[in-house]
């Protein structure tokens, strides 16, 4: 197990792993993060070194231990707006864990008019995401936000944008878009579901392709295991990864 971390180590470090007979460490130069999608990278590493990879031991094997680290975090719900910058490496090289948290004052990401989300707490919302601009902290320990939703009226009907304050610690950043994620929607994959002006955690059941020869895209049944009145057949259009911020900087890919 120690030489499987020491791998690790030099991996997250960017010195690269040494192979027998290989004529520069592998992947020297390019220091692993968390946030990569370490699934490619142990293929790669599969392929591209698997002749000198002595069973496993220097690269799929340290690989494999970042997999479970990832799935950890991304099972922990990584961190929040208040969550310590405290380095991924850092963690990686002393063996891991689950990323510690802080009840402290609000990261460097949230300024004035920020894109951010905000993680619903009310009675038939909780768990639920949705967007709003960042309007300054309500209060001088800088641990309460005042936001404008993006989409959420202040009255049924009307055009006014909900104005309220949030405990930063319920807001994260807007998640970036991934490429291509939509091929990896399959049944069991957990993914959001856009309802409602809002993004809701759901799961697939079912994918459905259109017959031939009319064919066209996927459509996929999808439910909430929260709410059972969140059910639809949509396209990947209104779906998006369930992804994981880690210590309020670095964003875990799609878990495998």
């Amino acid at each position: 197990a120690d030489k499987v971390m020491e791998r690790v180590s030099e991996l997250v470090s960017g010195r690269g792993v040494a192979l027998k007979g290989g004529v520069e460490p592998a992947y020297l130069g390019r220091a692993v993060s968390i946030s990569d999608d370490l699934v490619a990278l142990k293929e790669h590493a599969t392929a591209a070194y698997g002749a000198l990879d002595n069973g496993g031991w220097h690269l799929r094997h340290p690989i494999g231990k970042l997999i479970k680290f990832q799935q950890v975090l991304f099972s922990s719900g990584g961190g929040g707006a208040t969550s310590e910058a405290a380095s991924s490496s850092d963690d990686l090289e002393s063996g891991g864990g689950t990323p510690s948290s802080s009840s402290g004052a609000a990261a460097g990401w949230l300024v004035e008019g920020a894109a951010v989300e905000v993680e619903m707490d009310e009675e038939g919302l909780r768990g639920s995401r949705y967007g709003a601009t960042f309007l300054g902290f309500a209060d001088e320990a800088r641990r309460v936000a005042r936001l404008q939703y993006t989409h959420l009226t202040a009255e049924e009907g009307g055009e006014e944008r909900l104005v309220e304050e949030a405990p930063c610690a319920r807001l994260r950043p807007s998640p970036p878009a991934i490429l291509g994620w939509s091929s990896r929607l399959r049944p069991g994959v957990q993914c959001e579901l856009w309802h409602e002006d809002g993004w809701w955690e759901v799961v697939v059941y079912e994918k459905r392709r259109p017959p031939k020869p009319r064919g066209g895209p996927a459509q996929f049944e999808v439910y909430s295991e929260t709410y059972g009145e969140v059910e639809a057949t949509v396209g990947a259009g209104r779906l998006r990864p369930r992804l994981v911020l880690v210590h309020g900087r670095e964003w875990l890919p799609p878990p495998p």
